[in-house]
């Protein structure tokens, strides 16, 4: 979880606490309700980078395509077509690039915020 969602997880813990136990709920509801949302909040991140690692799939399959593409022109000489196929290549290999620099910032987010916590705990 990431220091942005972490805010929002434990305001919802306390209010939930505070309110389940004002209220009489036994303290094991209470714990429970808390766990579904924890388990809720790391199936999105868990969702979000899986999300992620798809994109990322599809566009490292579409550059393969597009390397067998530029390689059958090629071999057939039409040199036009492959200077087609680099640019199209290079746009599908910087948009891999993007997407795994974005998941890699998700998990360094995520690593930086659980280190900060274990220093401060």
């Amino acid at each position: 979880m990431s220091e942005s969602g972490a805010v929002p997880f434990l305001r919802f813990n306390l209010k939930q606490t505070l309110e389940g136990l004002t209220q009489g709920r036994p303290a094991s509801l209470v714990a429970d309700e808390v766990r579904t949302e924890q388990a809720s909040q790391m199936r999105s991140h868990e969702d979000a980078l899986m999300d992620i690692a798809l994109e990322h799939a599809g566009l490292i399959v579409e550059l393969a395509n597009t390397v067998r593409i530029a390689l059958e022109a090629a071999q057939v000489g039409r040199q036009n077509e492959v200077a087609a196929m680099a640019g199209a290549g290079q746009g599908s290999g910087d948009g891999a690039d993007r997407e795994l620099n974005g998941a890699r910032g998700s998990l360094l987010e995520d690593d930086n915020f659980s280190a900060t916590c274990a220093l401060n705990a």
